[in-house]
């Protein structure tokens, strides 16, 4: 068994000092920020000078920028590269069909694709990395929400569903009566056995 020497050997080896855990850190910290701050000076370039050559739309060049952000992302492992990512490329999206009219979506193609973008950011991370945030889901949700029930105004959807719910609701509604009937009674007879 040998033990450490005052000069710093152990049994004639020199003991290198193990790294600085703080040190580490911060060089990791500094190299994902590189790599990430990299992704999107390399796609910001190519993106102006593609501009400068050809024509572009909007939606592309944000779709592309967001796909730089997303290369980031799962290069670094950094859900701060996430956020934008999905962000610019649902906007892109919804921009590129708002220009070209693929779909005529009435001027809901912009809230409908950001908001599955931002859906996207919950999905993304939950099955690359196994872990997320559910804080996507509300506003991603709400704009789904708004876009799918402006189309369905728009297309006159509702014009044709809505007198059929109320000929429905017109004939079912003594089912609601029954149904509040048997839950106050139920939780009166709940009332009766805790006493």
């Amino acid at each position: 068994m040998s033990e450490e020497s005052i000069d710093g050997t152990l049994g004639g080896a020199e003991v290198q000092p193990e790294p600085q855990q703080a040190h580490a850190e911060e060089v990791m910290v500094e190299r994902t920020g590189r790599h990430g701050t990299g992704w999107v000076l390399i796609a910001l370039g190519a993106l102006l000078l593609a501009g400068n050559l050809f024509h572009i739309s909007g939606g592309i060049f944000l779709i592309v920028l967001g796909g730089a952000f997303l290369a980031g992302y799962f290069t670094n492992r950094s859900y701060g590269l996430l956020i934008p990512a999905m962000i610019l490329i649902g906007l892109g999206i919804g921009v590129m069909f708002e220009e070209w009219r693929y779909l005529d979506l009435h001027d809901f193609a912009v809230p409908l694709f950001l908001g599955l973008g931002f859906i996207s950011i919950y999905l993304i991370d939950r099955f690359s990395w196994h872990q997320s945030s559910t804080w996507p889901l509300w506003p991603g949700g709400i704009l789904v929400i708004i876009a799918l029930w402006g189309i369905a105004i728009e297309t006159g959807l509702f014009r044709d569903i809505w007198w059929e719910m109320m000929d429905l609701f017109g004939t079912w509604w003594p089912v609601l009566l029954i149904i509040w009937g048997v839950y106050l009674l139920g939780k009166r007879g709940k009332k009766k056995e805790a006493v």
